[in-house]
């Protein structure tokens, strides 16, 4: 074998080298050769070099591929843009712009005119609120119409609060009207009014059951009976009947004797005209 001749190694041993990392081959020597125009080409990924051979075997090592190289598919998404959000893609229609919602003009200020009824009556703040809903509902039927209601429901509520509060005034003011009236009556009143409420009571207890008691103290309470003259008048008169003895008949018959004292003796016996 000449010696000039280089000794290849084993085709065995040789580990395949991917063509973009192989080296250009040098020219022969005496050959000019022309180099061509470099065209631009999109640079390849970087590659691993190939792997150096065992040292004693020959043999490339077992793991050839790093675990942490990434797919196709993983550069493919990596170099692919991202898509921003809100932008449109090709074939995307413009969204038409819808027009912002019209803003209602503002009423024109009106200086309402009406006559009330004498049975109502209107402050400055109830007429603030009426003429605020006038003024909504002219503005905006369709919305305004629920203010009126909550007006009338509002107006509804405070009418009816002011007619509980007044009948309880009222008839407060009655029951001490009659107390004052029991006070100054001759018969009820005066120096002697513990006394008739005394016999009163002894009647109300006389006639009203024990069971009974809490019924009639409530129909007191309500009605006001406790305090009314003529009821007390009623049951103290029913205690009178019941506790001074009974009036002599009207022009009662006299006796045979007139009133006289008996006579003594035989002679009283035969002679009763004397």
């Amino acid at each position: 074998m000449p010696e000039h001749q280089e000794q290849l190694p084993n085709p065995a041993a040789v580990v395949p080298t991917p063509a973009a990392a192989l080296p250009e081959p040098a020219p022969s020597p005496g050959v000019a050769v022309a180099a061509a125009p470099a065209e631009p080409t999109p640079s390849p990924a970087p590659v691993d070099p190939a792997p150096a051979l065992a040292p004693e075997t020959g043999q490339p090592p077992a793991e050839t591929v790093p675990a942490s190289e990434p797919s196709l598919l993983e550069k493919f998404d990596k170099e692919k843009p991202q898509e921003q959000p809100g932008e449109a893609k090709p074939g995307d229609q413009p969204k038409p712009v819808e027009p912002a919602p019209a803003q209602p003009a503002a009423p024109v200020p009106v200086n309402y005119e009406y006559t009330l009824p004498e049975t109502l009556k209107m402050d400055d703040s109830l007429k603030g609120d009426v003429h605020k809903a006038f003024d909504a509902f002219r503005a905006d039927p369709a919305k305004g119409a629920q203010g009126l209601i909550d007006l009338h429901a509002k107006t509804m509520l405070d009418y009816a609060t002011f007619l509980s509060n007044e009948q309880h005034r009222i008839f407060n003011e009655t029951r001490r009207s009659w107390v004052n009236e029991v006070m100054s009556d001759p018969q009820l009143g005066g120096s002697g009014h513990r006394t008739a409420m005394g016999a009163i009571a002894r009647m109300r207890d006389q006639f009203v059951p024990e069971a009974d008691r809490p019924a009639f103290e409530q129909f007191l309470r309500v009605t006001g009976a406790g305090d009314h003259p003529q009821f007390l008048k009623l049951l103290h008169n029913v205690s009178r009947f019941y506790d001074e003895p009974p009036l002599p008949p009207p022009n009662p018959k006299p006796t045979p004797t007139n009133g006289l004292p008996p006579k003594r003796g035989m002679r009283s016996l035969y002679n009763q005209s004397s």
